[in-house]
């Protein structure tokens, strides 16, 4: 498809990798080279015989909508040709909880294909394929991989074959659908659209404090179909690196599934995961990270776990199923509530002695956290915060400028009187998750951007490393050398020679230095000082805007900067804290 993958907000009716997809199928005739397509396969495959509508007093709204909003996606199809030149296919399709095989065969007399029938005992995740053959008697054989879930609990996995009698009769679909050649209809037009994405090897250079570091980007917030959550859209582990390598056209990913929602993240699930993770890691190229989510909610907040190396433990929420789990053995949670809560994940994850790095996410939400209900973070293994995602909007504080990229154009937001594109927003009861109050508790948090669920293509996350290697990534996320963006917006941000993120004492003015090359036109670059907005410099026509500003009126004691930049497209920038605690002569 021509926009798969590409500016898509969760929030904005998206459909992840997923969700769009159908199946084309065409005959290639090989004297002539003629490619002639047959009747598009997708409603035929997606077809479902129409229940009996229940009396419209027993359909309340809710259900209605749900009844409404269960969509079949497909993926993975596979052609088998019988002795008569009937093509049949094999395909995913998703209804219901599972993914299951079904099969239809095209009837060339009638030009349409028949409804389709499931093959028995074959429920598993999306990414398991089905293989077919014509034996020598004209036979259709099918195998494929089943662990018979009736949930979307991993079960123990077997191989399942089957024979088909392709003389068998089965009905038409009921309507005769469109040929393949049909251009499929276009979304609309999303804000930041037509702006030019960057190449890949654009990777920008930054000097300061007698070090040099390069910037790498990078998403560790992606889910497969192995989370209990969006299955059928997300996509597999598969589409998720075919994404950031193609389309978004990342140096690292790291796939995030949940580790208890509906499902335990079952040890063996996390197993083929990282192998994955393994299978498209390129060194000097693109960096594979293993992480997963932990999804507790408010006021303890989501956390995603990235690992260096394979093995890392999950640390699952309900305390009596970590005990269940092979890792208790050699790192035991105490005896306790029936949580476990960040305060005892982070000295579990402490002594494993393994390289990790957690960002916290979605704050002001029922998801999030309440900065007000910690003693303190654990810098140790904490150090940053996902202070906007692409499945909804940016957490940084009440009121400050939301970003519209990804967007329908229709939505016709326009730019208010100081210049922003969106104006901000009250998080009602979870204002106490924003970044800001974080800042503002004195919390050492540095920033960056994810996707979660169905966005594309609107979230990165930028760190400056030394090297570019699993540990190095780690070493810079800890170090908080993160900047955050809804696009490839280069930002360099320091104070009196000191990177973004360090923490130091000071008796001389800070001196801050901003530069900024964005992907688009800026309209603003705001230095924030103790989350107040203390200078807005307003670029006019240009994407490149560099300043040192000097703080001649700091306050005795802690200063907390760091920047905000706005793009006339839409997208938005930060770059993380540094923290000066200056005291005067």
């Amino acid at each position: 498809r021509v926009l798969w993958g590409k500016n898509s907000r969760g929030v904005g009716g998206a459909n992840g990798l997923n969700g769009d997809k159908r199946i084309e199928v065409a005959y290639y005739d090989i004297a002539s080279g003629k490619v002639s397509p047959i009747a598009d396969a997708t409603p035929a495959v997606k077809w479902v015989p129409a229940a009996k509508p229940a009396p419209a007093a027993k359909q309340p709204a809710a259900r209605k909508k749900a009844a409404a909003a269960r969509v079949q996606t497909v993926n993975l199809p596979k052609i088998v040709v019988d002795a008569k030149g009937n093509p049949w296919l094999a395909t995913r399709r998703y209804i219901g909880v599972n993914w299951k095989i079904v099969l239809t065969k095209f009837d060339r007399a009638e030009d349409r294909w028949t409804q389709p029938v499931t093959l028995a005992n074959s429920t598993f995740s999306q990414d398991r394929r089905c293989s077919a053959a014509r034996d020598a008697n004209g036979r259709l054989w099918f195998a494929w991989p089943s662990d018979l879930r009736t949930t979307k609990k991993a079960l123990i996995s077997g191989v399942y074959v089957a024979e088909v009698d392709p003389s068998a009769e089965i009905p038409l679909a009921a309507t005769k659908p469109p040929k393949a050649a049909v251009a499929p209809k276009l979304p609309e037009p999303r804000w930041g659209d037509d702006t030019p994405d960057r190449a890949r090897a654009d990777h920008h250079t930054w000097s300061t404090g007698g070090e040099t570091y390069e910037l790498y980007w990078g998403d560790f917030h992606r889910h497969t179909d192995i989370s209990n959550c969006i299955t059928p859209h997300d996509g597999c582990i598969v589409e998720q690196f075919r994404y950031a390598y193609d389309i978004a056209k990342l140096d690292l990913l790291g796939t995030s599934d949940h580790t208890d929602i509906g499902k335990p993240y079952d040890p063996y699930e996390w197993w083929c995961n990282q192998k994955l993770a393994d299978v498209f890691f390129v060194p000097d190229f693109f960096t594979s990270m293993y992480v997963y989510e932990r999804e507790q909610r408010w006021p303890w907040g989501h956390r995603n776990v990235i690992f260096a190396e394979r093995g890392g433990p999950i640390v699952y929420i309900k305390r009596a199923l970590y005990k269940s789990m092979p890792w208790h053995a050699t790192l035991p949670a105490a005896d306790g509530g029936a949580e476990i809560l960040p305060q005892e994940v982070w000295k579990i994850l402490g002594k494993s002695g393994m390289d990790l790095s957690i960002i916290s996410h979605t704050g002001a939400t029922g998801m999030g956290t309440d900065w007000d209900g910690y003693d303190g973070i654990d810098n140790a293994v904490e150090n940053l915060v996902e202070i906007y995602q692409g499945a909804r909007v940016s957490y940084e504080g009440i009121g400050a400028p939301q970003p519209t990229v990804g967007f329908p154009r229709s939505r016709q937001l326009k730019p208010d009187a100081h210049g922003s594109v969106q104006t901000g927003r009250d998080f009602g009861q979870f204002n106490k998750g924003v970044y800001q109050q974080a800042l503002k508790n004195g919390y050492k948090l540095g920033v960056f951007a994810n996707s979660d669920h169905i966005s594309t293509h609107t979230s990165f996350g930028g760190v400056y490393v030394k090297s570019f290697t699993r540990h190095g990534i780690l070493e810079g996320l800890n170090a908080r050398r993160t900047i955050a963006g809804t696009d490839k917006i280069f930002i360099d941000f320091s104070c009196n020679g000191h990177p973004m993120g360090e923490v130091f004492d000071t008796s001389d003015k800070p001196e801050l230095k901003v530069s900024v090359e964005g992907t688009a036109p800026l309209t603003a670059v705001t230095i924030l000082r103790n989350e107040v907005n203390i200078r807005r410099f307003t670029p006019e026509d240009t994407k490149q805007f560099e300043t040192t500003f000097t703080d001649d009126a700091p306050i005795d004691g802690e200063n907390r900067y760091y920047v905000r930049v706005e793009q006339a497209d839409g997208s938005i920038g930060w770059a993380s804290p540094v923290w000066v605690t200056f005291e005067e002569k």
